[in-house]
């Protein structure tokens, strides 16, 4: 499907998300450069991921990804590109994940309440203790294929992962 024949995730609401599937809805996204993607590991759980945040009710997506990222780094920046969905129906969760690119001249200061680290790793070397939804995010933008992608978890971090 052409992308402009796609649907427009970013700008569906997730009170309608919510309401259709009754899962927590995540915006999370994918800031890269020069083979590197920058991830998050919060400070309530040990694995990293990218960055971003709960998308509240009333709110699209990708304004979630811009406040969530600029709350827990400082950093603002612009949402590109739907990239896809990592899918937890043992959580009743679901992250749409975005390319993103920060605005020029913004200085980076982590909120420790929410965040541990950050760091930039290299995309054919993501840390063990890295999340599925994220492996998964980087693969498809590794692929080069734009189409979005679906991971869907099957019990611990394990994934079918699809086009």
């Amino acid at each position: 499907m052409p992308p402009s024949d796609r649907p427009q995730l970013s700008l569906l609401r997730v009170d309608e998300l919510f309401d259709a599937t009754g899962y927590v809805v995540t915006g999370l996204g994918l800031m890269h450069k020069e083979c590197r993607v920058l991830l998050v590991l919060p400070a309530t759980d040990r694995r990293w991921r990218l960055p971003g945040g709960v998308v509240r009710r009333m709110e699209a997506p990708a304004d979630a990804v811009r406040r969530s990222i600029r709350a827990a780094t400082g950093v603002s920046v612009t949402v590109g590109s739907f990239l896809g969905v990592a899918h937890n129906p043992c959580e009743c969760s679901m992250e749409l994940m975005f390319e993103v690119r920060p605005v020029e001249g913004c200085q980076a200061r982590l909120d420790r309440e929410l965040i541990a680290h950050a760091a930039w790793f290299r995309m054919d070397a993501l840390p063990a203790n890295c999340c599925e939804g994220t492996r998964s995010a980087v693969k498809a933008f590794l692929s080069g294929d734009r189409s979005p992608f679906l991971v869907t978890h099957r019990g611990g971090d394990r994934g079918v992962w699809q086009r």
